[in-house]
């Protein structure tokens, strides 16, 4: 990175399918996490949200983001809720929650 002049790099953890190939990418929070933690001011974590995972996603989001000092939450492009349902509310507590604390 250095010798190409590059600052920093975000990773986004992900989970995508194909379903024409049925194949897929699955990266997840730990394989960043181990990635980044040699050069932790220059790679940054993106931790996804699933607004219908429920309590169980927003520890796996405070998990992600505590855990590591470098992630930062990331909503899907494509959702069916907007932002302002229920099912964003437990997320959006913890970001403020988080935020408030660092």
């Amino acid at each position: 990175m250095d010798a190409e002049g590059v600052a920093a790099v975000c990773v986004p953890s992900l989970r995508w399918r194909s379903t024409a190939a049925r194949d897929g990418v699955h990266i997840e929070h730990e394989q960043i996490a181990k990635m980044a933690r040699p050069r932790r001011a220059a790679v940054f974590g993106s931790a996804g949200i699933d607004p219908m995972s429920g309590m169980k996603g927003v520890k796996h989001l405070e998990q992600a983001i505590t855990e590591t000092a470098s992630w930062v939450p990331r909503a899907p492009l494509r959702v069916r809720h907007p932002i302002t349902s229920g099912e964003w509310w437990p997320f959006l507590r913890k970001c403020r929650e988080l935020t408030a604390v660092s």
